[in-house]
């Protein structure tokens, strides 16, 4: 599986893209979730929650495409196995750095996999197929199984030092979140 430094480059540009994606999509669940009060007043919030619902869901599913390990696809556990099996992809005074951070970053998902089998089991349950639970009980879909934003959003900041780590290593730009969603407020405000 060893892979070219333009095809490890390529894999760390992908994978940072999803989670801009699932970052962006987040914050806009979070900003719309706090101002929800304010925002079009007197009218039906309707279109309000369904936009959260569809950026929540947008946000755990980038987090599922980044963790979840497929023999189809990239993910996060996809870049370090290729990292480890390809040092000719690094200049030969980082190989050694390179190793110790796919160690590292292996011990990191590992630590992540009680939140990782809970995105799977809500993905699984609620996003990608109907529960059966949505028969006789629609509100209990969209409580099991319970998962807490904040730790997906910490766990998305955990994931944006990993791919920076080899984005520094692949001589690309530091990747930053800050700015994703920083317009979110803007255009909430102009939208009552």
């Amino acid at each position: 599986m060893s892979k070219s430094r333009g095809a490890l480059r390529a894999i760390v540009g992908s994978l940072s893209e999803q989670l801009a994606r699932g970052w962006a999509c987040l914050a806009a669940a979070r900003q719309i979730q706090s101002e929800r009060p304010g925002l079009l007043p007197g009218r039906s919030q309707a279109f309000l929650d369904t936009t959260y619902d569809a950026c929540v869901e947008s946000a755990i599913l980038a987090f599922a495409r980044l963790v979840l390990s497929h023999k189809d696809s990239i993910s996060v556990t996809y870049l370090l196995n290729c990292a480890q099996q390809s040092p000719s992809a690094f200049p030969v005074s980082e190989r050694e750095a390179v190793a110790r951070a796919v160690e590292q970053h292996r011990v990191l998902l590992n630590e992540m996999l009680p939140l990782v089998d809970q995105v799977k089991d809500y993905r699984d349950r609620t996003i990608a197929h109907l529960d059966k639970k949505v028969v006789n009980h629609r509100d209990a879909v969209h409580s099991y199984p319970p998962l807490e934003l904040g730790e997906v959003e910490r766990a998305f900041v955990a994931l944006l030092d990993v791919l920076n780590a080899y984005r520094d290593a692949l001589d690309l730009t530091e990747l930053e979140l800050a700015h994703l969603g920083s317009d979110l407020a803007d255009e909430l405000a102009r939208a009552r």
